[in-house]
C-alpha cells in the first residue's frame, strides 16, 4: 500500500469520474495467487497478483512497469479480472489458475475477451540464457517465444501469453494485444529496464464495468 501514490491514482481516477475508495489492487509478489473480491473495504490485497469481480461497483488494478498487465472479461458472467504477469509469475503458474477460475465459471473460454496492455518487448526483454531454458522446461514444445542475437537472448512475454492462451482456449480473435513496448516507450510509459534499476515510476491499468 505505501508503494502505491495513491494521490496520482486519485487524480487519474476523478478526471473519469471515478472514485478511488471503488479500487482495489493486489501487492503484486511476482506469484501465481489470485483472490475473488466482493467488496473494497481492502484496498490492496496481499501476496496476490490477480484479481478477479462480479461487483459492479468495484474497479480492479494492477501496476506495471514492464511486466505485463492482463484483463479478463466475462460478458456471460459480467465479470472481470486482472493480472500482473512478469516472467516469474508466469512461470510459477499464474495464467493457469486464471484460466482454470474461468473454465469452472463459464462454459467456453472462447468468448472471453482479454486485453493484453503495454509491457517490455521482445525487442529489448534481455535475459540469461538459464531464463530460457527454464521457459523451455516448464513450457515444453512452446516455439517462437524468443529470439537470439549473437550470444544474447531476448524473451518474447507476449508470444509465451499468447501461447497459453492458445492452448487453454482462449479465441484470438478476442484477444486485443498493445504493440507498445514500454523500454522504447519511456517518454509515456514507465520502464523499469529503461531506468536501469534506479527509481522509477508505474503505469496502473484499471479495469470496471460500468
Amino acid at each position: 500500500d505505501g508503494k502505491l501514490n495513491w494521490r496520482n491514482l486519485k487524480k487519474a481516477m476523478n478526471a473519469n469520474n471515478l472514485n478511488t475508495k471503488n479500487l482495489v489492487l493486489p501487492e503484486q509478489v511476482h506469484g501465481k495467487d489470485i483472490e475473488i473480491i466482493k467488496d473494497a473495504f481492502k484496498k490492496v490485497i496481499a501476496k496476490k497478483d490477480g484479481l478477479i469481480t462480479k461487483n459492479k461497483s468495484i474497479f480492479l488494478g494492477v501496476v506495471s512497469a514492464d511486466c505485463v498487465p492482463l484483463v479478463f472479461y466475462s460478458s456471460k458472467n459480467k465479470e472481470i479480472g486482472v493480472i500482473h504477469a512478469g516472467y516469474k509469475g508466469i512461470l510459477k503458474g499464474i495464467l493457469d489458475n486464471v484460466t482454470d477460475y474461468f473454465k469452472l465459471n463459464n462454459k467456453s473460454l472462447k468468448d472471453i475477451k482479454v486485453l493484453i496492455g503495454p509491457s517490455i518487448g521482445v525487442c529489448c526483454y534481455e535475459v540469461s540464457k538459464e531464463t530460457i531454458n527454464e521457459f523451455d522446461r516448464v513450457f515444453l514444445g512452446m516455439e517462437n517465444i524468443y529470439q537470439k542475437k549473437g550470444n544474447k537472448y531476448f524473451l518474447d512475454l507476449k508470444a509465451v501469453i499468447k501461447n497459453i492462451l492458445l492452448k487453454s482456449g482462449f479465441s484470438e480473435e478476442n484477444m486485443e494485444f498493445s504493440s507498445l513496448c514500454t523500454k522504447d516507450n519511456s517518454s509515456i510509459l514507465y520502464s523499469a529496464r529503461k531506468s536501469k534499476n534506479k527509481r522509477y515510476g508505474e503505469f496502473v491499468t484499471i479495469a470496471g464495468m460500468l
